[in-house]
């Protein structure tokens, strides 16, 4: 099936499954973690986990702020153009 057929969804989920089996070091997702269903998303969360457990890097973009709680050692949080290095209710307006 060709891809531009594939959903928003689809594609993402096609796209991380490509790029997770690859040997990259360094590893860019912007909002991957926000589609597809619960179980997708902890697929995602274990598989990003295992590979940082291996010594690679993920610059992750991302709204959902709990995750990458959970997923971050080091976070940058921006907040109209500015760098903040924690993300709190104050400045999460």
């Amino acid at each position: 099936m060709p891809l531009k057929r594939y959903s928003t969804s689809m594609t993402t989920r096609l796209g991380l499954a490509t790029a997770v089996h690859s040997k990259a070091e360094i590893f860019l997702l912007e909002e991957v973690l926000a589609v597809g269903n619960q179980s997708f998303r902890q697929k995602c969360t274990e598989k990003i986990d295992s590979l940082m457990k291996e010594g690679k890097t993920f610059v992750i973009v991302s709204h959902d702020h709990n995750r990458i709680k959970k997923l971050s050692d080091r976070v940058i949080y921006m907040n109209k153009g500015v760098i903040n290095t924690e993300m709190n209710s104050q400045n999460n307006k």
